[in-house]
């Protein structure tokens, strides 16, 4: 361990008379020249050093780890994924098969083409969103609501495909074409829906991070009959601020146009500003600040909003891994809501947990369970509502 911090603190000489201290065998000695070939950039060199490595000694662990994840830096994304794939069959240790999963999702990430898969089922204390309150004042008396606007359970299930291609420009960019089709299904008809979206973006390493900009375009056609179109821009950075924080900051604008409903036609658009800490290597927290508007003809539908959020994910020894998210947001609308002498005002909070475990594969598939809590308060009764969601989805990558 400490030859192999001296040669990441690039003190070379340091770490290569710590070595002869121990009297090193060729296999050791090669291991020393590749973590240095390795620390220098040099990843091709690197490579076939512990290839020689292993080929003096087949069970060196610690040379097939090096050698997967010079592979995978030099994005040789194929034999990084096998060797990976192989030590998860070979290694015990239990800290570094979580770190052998993490780098296979990073290289199944970055990989020319990805494809994935995921079913999931939904139950919900409150599908439709519906409100407890039974009556609803306006400014010509009081209306009782109908009782399909009210509160009721129900459960849908959601299934889809996604993808990505990913071409490389150059050193430090490359283009990427996302896609994705979901279907869902529901106990209640009126909630069975199917989208597709598309998005092709170009994105470009930098010193201190990333940015990225992406044109979109979606389809969504809705059994309750508000079928929509969009097409839209989406674009992001992240900047790290030091060894532990990122800044992220991220816009989306898109136009939204429906078939047989035009009162709801018009731009949606949002700017998020958000700081990521890893405390550890284990523990991530990170915050968002998101403002918000919608346009619509209706004077009505249009709003203002705005939103703060805050979660925490931490990574257990054994492979589980957790996460808590709080959320507060309010939404202010322009126009006088029909019936009333007022705008509608909105306010939310959201409480959000999910669990999953790195080593549960149920036959390929990655089980995640996700819950939340939603509490929204409203001027206007029909959008008064408390409900509680839950997701079992399986997902797997090809």
């Amino acid at each position: 361990m400490a030859v192999t911090r001296l040669i990441n603190q690039g003190r070379i000489a340091e770490a290569e008379a710590v070595l002869s201290r121990t009297a090193p065998s060729a296999a050791q000695r090669l291991f020393f020249q590749g973590q240095v070939l390795k620390a220098q950039g040099r990843l091709p060199e690197a490579i076939a050093t512990f290839r020689a490595v292993l080929r003096l000694k087949p069970d060196s662990l610690n040379a097939r780890r090096e050698l997967a994840h010079s592979q995978m830096l030099n994005r040789d994304f194929k034999p990084a994924r096998d060797q990976f794939t192989a030590l998860l069959d070979i290694d015990p240790d239990p800290q570094m098969r979580d770190g052998y999963r993490r780098f296979l999702s990073t290289i199944d990430q970055n990989r020319p083409l990805t494809v994935q898969t995921q079913f999931a089922v939904l139950p919900s204390s409150n599908a439709r969103r519906g409100t407890t309150n039974t009556v609803f004042d306006t400014a010509i008396g009081q209306f009782v609501i109908d009782p399909s606007a009210r509160a009721r359970p129900g459960v849908a299930l959601q299934y889809g495909l996604s993808g990505a291609f990913r071409h490389t420009v150059g050193a430090f960019g490359r283009v990427v074409l996302d896609w994705s089709a979901i279907a869902v299904t529901a106990d209640d008809a009126d909630r069975d829906m199917r989208e597709a979206t598309v998005a092709l973006s170009y994105e470009r390493l930098t010193r201190q991070g990333s940015w990225r900009v992406a044109p979109t375009a979606r389809r969504a056609e809705r059994r309750d009959g508000t079928d929509q179109a969009a097409l839209g821009w989406r674009i992001g950075a992240t900047r790290r601020l030091n060894g532990s924080d990122s800044l992220i900051i991220a816009a989306h604008r898109e136009t939204r146009r429906y078939d047989s409903q035009d009162f709801q036609n018009g731009a949606y658009g949002a700017l998020s500003v958000g700081l990521m800490r890893a405390i550890s290597a284990s523990l991530q927290v990170s915050g968002t600040v998101t403002f918000e508007y919608g346009q619509a003809e209706a004077a009505h539908l249009a709003y203002e909003g705005l939103s703060v959020s805050a979660s925490v994910t931490r990574a257990w020894t054994g492979g589980l891994v957790t996460g808590f998210g709080l959320e507060f947001g309010a939404r202010d609308y322009l126009g006088t809501y029909p019936l009333t002498t007022r705008p509608r005002s909105d306010a939310s909070t959201r409480v959000s947990i999910d669990l999953r475990h790195s080593r549960v594969d149920l036959g390929g598939f990655l089980p995640v369970l996700t819950c939340g809590s939603t509490l929204n308060g409203s001027n206007v009764a029909f959008f008064d509502y408390r409900a509680t969601d839950c997701g079992i989805s399986l997902t797997r990558s090809f």
